[in-house]
């Protein structure tokens, strides 16, 4: 199936593909851009769970997303564009996307273009007008991303009454060096057994440190032979889309809990993963 790309003068991206189910297939805005701080000014995407076809019912939970790091590569879209199937993946489920374009992704980079998102929600003139769930946020990213992502485990928006929800984070870099562990809720971190870059041991504090210091606590899943790059940077993400599908959907949804995380859990423990799992999780009896 093929996107259709709206570029807009400011930098944002929204994509359209056919419907699947009753959620339409994602549309794209072009980017949308704001004032300029180098390689951090407000450049986002959107992914939205409806097209021209298929129109928004309602409002949509958000999932922020910050890109891995991409070695100086300066057109952010490209970065995005490696993650899109993923991204669709999720906006498929009935998720809004949007994703922060920067190819060295830090926490303000995701959080602005939330808020963003949010402000447009309360403009009448938006095509986004109460079409946010702005009490259902989460946050993910990939490598130096999924650091960004943990350190926008804390935000909160503008208002005051807005914050992030939970966070996954799929092969955090650097979470060692910065407060990762103070966070909103709780939180979902995907690593490999086979990852020279960023190897479990280099972020497995950030989840006792979240039930230490917030008790928030969360899941640790370390996929056997999984590495940096896989399943993060395949199609769909892998086994990781369909295990942060089902995070967010029981964390972001008003949907059926009790099978939500009974599909979760029936998934972590299929023999394939090594977990930690903080004794006030969620999911558990």
């Amino acid at each position: 199936m093929k996107f259709k790309h709206q570029i807009c003068l400011l930098t944002f991206s929204v994509l359209s593909l056919m419907p699947m189910a009753l959620i339409a297939a994602p549309s794209q805005d072009g980017p949308i851009v704001g004032h300029s701080e180098g390689n951090h000014r407000l450049d986002c995407t959107i992914i939205r769970p409806w097209d021209e076809e298929n129109p928004p019912v309602g409002s949509y939970p958000v999932i922020g997303w910050a890109n891995g790091w991409g070695q100086g590569n300066v057109l952010g879209a490209d970065q995005t564009d490696h993650y899109l199937d993923g991204l669709d993946f999720w906006a498929e489920a009935g998720f809004l996307v949007i994703a922060a374009n920067q190819w060295s992704a830090r926490s303000p980079d995701v959080l602005q273009c939330l808020q963003w998102l949010i402000d447009a929600n309360g403009d009448g003139t938006s095509e986004y007008y109460g079409r946010v769930d702005t009490d259902n946020i989460g946050v993910s990213g990939h490598s130096q991303g999924g650091g960004a992502a943990l350190k926008a485990g804390d935000g909160i928006f503008e208002d005051g009454t807005k914050m992030v929800s939970t966070v996954v984070a799929m092969n955090p870099y650097g979470p060692s060096f910065v407060k990762s562990y103070e966070q909103n809720g709780q939180i979902l971190l995907l690593g490999g057994t086979e990852d020279p870059v960023t190897p479990t041991a280099s972020f497995s504090r950030v989840l006792e440190h979240s039930v230490l210091s917030g008790e928030q606590g969360g899941v640790q899943a370390e996929l056997i032979d999984g590495d940096h790059c896989n399943p993060a940077c395949r199609d769909d993400f892998g086994v990781f889309g369909q295990v942060s599908l089902l995070w967010f959907q029981i964390f972001l949804t008003d949907g059926n809990k009790l099978s939500q995380c009974s599909d979760l859990m029936d998934l972590l423990n299929d023999g394939n993963w090594i977990l930690s799992v903080s004794s006030n999780f969620v999911c558990l009896p």
